[in-house]
């Protein structure tokens, strides 16, 4: 039985069969969100893959064992024991049990008003999230048991409540979003840092965005910005004149030649390094040095 085609033609029929059991629940309509189906359903190793092909609804799937792979756009996760993958309205979508370790997981669809307001602050920006709580699989297993009773009055507020109880679990185990202040105050302290960094690793040829923010974990990108709303100038900027600075000190208190100076502050071109140095200060590092001296005679 295909699972995808019955999430997308939701029956009014019930199933249970040895190895998929289904649920569709249309009773009341609940227009903020409604429950579609849910399911249970142990993949054998023949199992098509289901897809590529759009959905209709919002459709939650979680593997209670073995593995397999889930396919959205260009993307594919491999997907295990105690993760979730979700699959939205209108988007391409594909997946298909591990041949050697075929999954078993439940799923349940829903649609309605407020469900992509719901999802995305539960999930955020993932489509994959793990989740290793030991309360989903019994909310699966009682709600899906409950709804296989024909007497059943209250199916529909039942799977409503689990869904609500399953997102709220997703949405604890989120980390939380920092505050503006909090990013604010997060982009100064890794500032700092690097300012420490380059305090003591000015020297350094190799020294670089790439491998501060390596330090301090974050993304360059990420890196130059802080860094240049921080410090109203680029990173590579800020490090240029530091060295030039330190230049300056060298070529007043040492007789060191400019090659030793250059390299002494992480210049690799010492022709490079009295480029740079005329350009901010106005003077070749000889002629800086020399004035220096006459100043000091004087």
């Amino acid at each position: 039985m295909n699972t995808l085609e019955l999430l997308d033609t939701p029956s009014s029929v019930d199933f249970n069969l040895k190895d998929l059991k289904y649920v569709c629940i249309q009773e009341r309509p609940h227009y903020d969100i409604q429950i579609l189906s849910i399911g249970q359903e142990y993949c054998t190793v023949e199992k098509p893959r289901q897809g590529p092909k759009r959905t209709r609804f919002f459709s939650l799937h979680y593997v209670v064992s073995g593995k397999g792979y889930f396919t959205s756009g260009n993307k594919t996760y491999n997907v295990s024991k105690n993760t979730f993958f979700l699959q939205c309205p209108n988007q391409t979508y594909s997946y298909v049990q591990d041949t050697n370790d075929p999954w078993c997981y439940y799923w349940i669809t829903f649609s309605g008003l407020h469900c992509k307001e719901l999802v995305e602050r539960c999930f955020q920006t993932n489509e994959v999230f793990a989740c290793d709580s030991k309360d989903i699989q019994s909310i699966f297993q009682k709600m899906i048991r409950m709804n296989m009773q024909p007497s059943k009055r209250s199916k529909d507020l039942c799977a409503l409540s689990a869904l609500y109880r399953i997102l709220e679990i997703i949405l604890d185990l989120q980390p939380k979003k920092k505050t503006q202040s909090q990013q604010t105050q997060t982009g100064e302290n890794h500032v700092i840092a690097a300012l420490e960094i380059i305090n003591s690793e000015y020297n350094r040829m190799d020294l670089s965005t790439s491998l501060i923010s390596a330090r301090l974990n974050i993304h360059p990108n990420y890196f130059s910005s802080v860094f240049r709303k921080n410090m109203n100038m680029p990173f590579t900027r800020y490090l240029t004149v530091f060295r030039l600075n330190i230049a300056c000190n060298l070529l007043k208190q040492t007789n060191k030649t400019i090659a030793e100076i250059a390299t002494e502050i992480g210049f690799s071109d010492p022709l490079y390094f009295s480029r740079q140095f005329k350009s901010y200060f106005k003077f070749s590092p000889q002629n800086y040095r020399k004035k220096v001296h006459l100043s000091n005679q004087v």
